[in-house]
């Protein structure tokens, strides 16, 4: 946060990495930010996809605790593997790229991880917004800490979340519903299916690379800013 100090606050800048960290800063602390918009995180892009070897889901258990719905994913016939952060570590992006794809309720994976995963052409398998909205709404185990904030603020943070960023969505595979999780699941193991996320990964890898060089032409912009405004340290 920028200093009450006149002489050193001017050199203080914040730039945000995702949206609704900027919205809520802003509307909690009238925090202003150097950029307009967030710059995103650059993460390391592979070159080419991984191929998954595990016809599972890999699930982080993070926030929302997988033992909430597992029995769920058990009935509809789901595999998958839990890992957390004591008992079942995983060890890197690679090991996660051996699954199927990540089964996601947000935020198991925070913003840092989801970035380094985009750049490993990992798949996430994300709930709809409407279907997300529908948990929140009748599942008490859902975690999403924005519930204790004002109804203004837990919707910003719904609309805001990089999960439903209109230029990320097309990283993801929605599913409105557990069921249709089940059917996603069962079609992505088909040779069609295998072949339909193969394409998507690539898309990942293309649009990331892209995003990247984006950003990158951002921070570079700011520090010409700081520099014309500053041209020496004192």
């Amino acid at each position: 946060f920028p200093s009450h100090d006149s002489s050193v606050g001017n050199r203080v800048q914040i730039i945000a990495d995702n949206e609704y960290d900027m919205y809520y800063a802003k509307e909690k602390a009238n925090i202003e930010f150097a950029a307009a918009s967030c710059i995103r995180q650059t993460p390391l892009v592979i070159s080419t996809p991984l191929e998954p070897i595990h016809p599972k889901l890999f699930i982080q258990n993070r926030g929302t605790n997988v033992s909430s719905y597992a029995n769920i994913l058990n009935q509809l016939g789901i595999e998958y593997d839990i890992f957390d952060s004591t008992t079942q570590r995983y060890r890197d992006k690679a090991h996660i790229a051996e699954y199927l794809g990540v089964l996601h309720l947000p935020y198991q994976v925070n913003i840092q991880s989801l970035m380094e995963n985009l750049g490993a052409g990992i798949i996430h398998f994300v709930p709809s917004q409407a279907f997300f909205r529908h948990l929140l709404n009748t599942e008490e185990w859902y975690y999403w800490e924005e519930r204790q904030q004002s109804a203004h603020l837990l919707e910003q943070s719904i609309n805001l979340a990089e999960w439903y960023a209109p230029e990320l969505a097309g990283c993801f595979i929605y599913f409105n519903s557990w069921e249709d999780l089940a059917n996603k699941y069962i079609y992505f193991l088909s040779v069609e299916g295998r072949l339909e996320l193969l394409e998507k990964q690539r898309y990942i890898l293309a649009l990331i690379q892209s995003m990247n060089w984006e950003n990158i032409s951002k921070w570079i912009s700011l520090f010409r800013r700081f520099l014309a405004a500053r041209p020496t340290v004192s």
